[in-house]
């Protein structure tokens, strides 16, 4: 069994200025977990499924996302979970959820119900698994007034496969291009 996950990733410079938050992070307070991933807003959180269904996975989310219209996602400023995760926030968040709710809809062979994801809050991690309840509100406060904005324009699916250490990009899926 293999750990695959679905998102969307942004293109570079904003994959830049997030991963750069993210080395802040790692800097300041000892926090890197969040450096693993790339930045992504996640679509499908992560579920294992048997290496040989790759490929059929795979031909299903080109299919997927050939029907699917390119959108615009805007970020503004940060968020929080609890004292679980710090984010930088999607304030647009309808298209990806709408786009969130037709992938569901078409996934359930390859993702065991348990795994399966029933609601979405977009958003890409600055922190998160290592931050810690001591630390949350040192890192928060660094946070929680700080001004960044950011779009970019969502034009592919991406789906990740972990090596043992960290996320991998196996595929990208383009949208259909032809009234982008």
């Amino acid at each position: 069994m293999s750990l695959y996950f679905v998102a969307l990733i942004p293109p570079g410079k904003i994959k830049d200025e997030i991963r750069s938050l993210k080395e802040e992070v790692r800097e300041k307070y000892q926090m890197k977990h969040a450096l693993k991933l790339p930045a992504h807003i996640t679509l499908q959180r992560p579920f294992k499924m048997p290496e040989p269904i790759e490929e059929e996975l795979k031909v299903f989310l080109e299919s997927f996302s050939e029907k699917q219209q390119a959108f615009i996602i805007k970020i503004s400023g940060f968020g929080r979970f609890d004292q679980r995760a710090i984010f930088a926030e999607v304030i647009n968040k309808q298209p990806v959820i709408n786009l969130f709710d037709r992938l569901q809809e078409g996934i359930s062979p390859f993702v065991h119900a348990k795994d399966k994801q029933h609601s979405i809050h977009p958003h890409l991690t600055i922190a998160t698994r290592d931050l810690g309840r001591q630390n949350f509100q040192r890192v928060w406060e660094d946070f929680k007034d700080r001004e960044y904005e950011a779009d970019f324009k969502a034009e592919s699916l991406f789906l990740l496969k972990h090596n043992g250490k960290l996320w991998e990009i196996i595929s990208e899926n383009d949208f259909n291009r032809s009234s982008s």
